[in-house]
């Protein structure tokens, strides 16, 4: 779909969602949001790709895939509806909406003052997450690509920067740092530097395909290599930081599980990486729908022969 076309719909299906949203925040509005995206949503037209790449890596039946692509598409509908929300998210609201899995190491991230790296994944609620860091008083600051190398940032930019105004809403000392493709990154690095001394905590996320250079890392992830940088990981390790890795799981109406490990350092980056996406295997493996990158996991060269 050309990136105007795509544009359009999007605006068509959000327009939707925000007139759902005066609705208020409730069980019944998120259902209704999942429901919309299955009609609405620009991404439909991705479940083809999305089942082709379950199907050669999960090796899931027909109608599975067919139920997992749909999922995938209501889950964008519950992130879209979630997003006019965040604002009025308390720590309240938190206790009584989001469940924990891990709670060893749930406790340990609320205790670790000195600041940390938390490494999270492309899925729907990668920016209600960072949010909940923010609640837990954790001064988040988000690495990420400037919305300006998206080439539908033009077309979409009040919706875009609506998403991250109240995202930020959340993060205290922290911010959105933003990686321009085509300037240095010296910048970059200092204000992680300057973040993590501060003894705030860096939040970003590192699987989706990038190029081969001399600072990349290639890791498995099921029976292919995917070409990851860490920039963020090199830091934490340098600054002898915490380094932990999770996701948020949509279970019903308004109700999220918060699922996440402490990762050893002590491993060296490739041992982290190799960490972080043996974690996500076993999450996809659980709720296949749940990660965004079957949208592009095409990329990612197959291992031949035994795994």
């Amino acid at each position: 779909m050309a990136a105007e076309s795509f544009a359009q719909q999007y605006q068509y299906f959000l327009n939707k969602i925000k007139w759902l949203s005066v609705v208020g925040n409730n069980p019944i509005t998120y259902q209704i949001a999942a429901w919309l995206a299955t009609k609405h949503s620009p991404f439909c037209a991705d479940t083809n790709l999305i089942e082709e790449n379950l199907q050669k890596t999960l090796y899931l039946p027909e109608i599975t895939l067919k139920k997992t692509s749909l999922e995938a598409i209501k889950l964008h509908g519950v992130f879209c509806i979630n997003a006019f929300f965040f604002r009025k998210m308390t720590s309240r609201w938190v206790k009584n909406h989001i469940s924990i899995k891990n709670n060893t190491a749930f406790t340990k991230l609320l205790n670790y003052s000195n600041g940390g790296l938390f490494l999270s994944y492309h899925h729907h609620f990668q920016h209600l997450l960072v949010s909940l860091l923010g609640i837990y008083q954790k001064n988040p600051s988000f690495v990420a690509m400037s919305p300006d190398s998206s080439p539908f940032y033009n077309l979409l930019k009040p919706n875009i920067d609506y998403l991250h105004q109240n995202t930020e809403f959340h993060f205290g000392e922290g911010k959105y740092i933003f990686i321009d493709p085509l300037n240095s990154k010296k910048a970059v690095r200092k204000e992680i530097y300057q973040a993590l001394e501060k003894n705030n905590w860096i939040y970003s996320l590192h699987d989706n395909m990038a190029l081969n250079s001399k600072n990349s890392h290639n890791i498995q992830i099921f029976n292919r290599i995917i070409t990851v940088l860490a920039g963020t990981v090199d830091i934490a390790l340098e600054m002898n930081k915490p380094i932990f890795c999770g996701l948020l799981e949509w279970k019903d109406g308004t109700q999220f599980e918060f699922d996440l490990i402490e990762l050893n350092t002590s491993n060296g980056i490739v041992g982290i990486l190799t960490d972080y996406f043996q974690f996500l295997e076993q999450k996809v493996k659980h709720n296949p729908a749940l990660w965004e990158g079957w949208q592009w996991f095409q990329d990612c060269p197959e291992i031949k022969g035994n795994i």
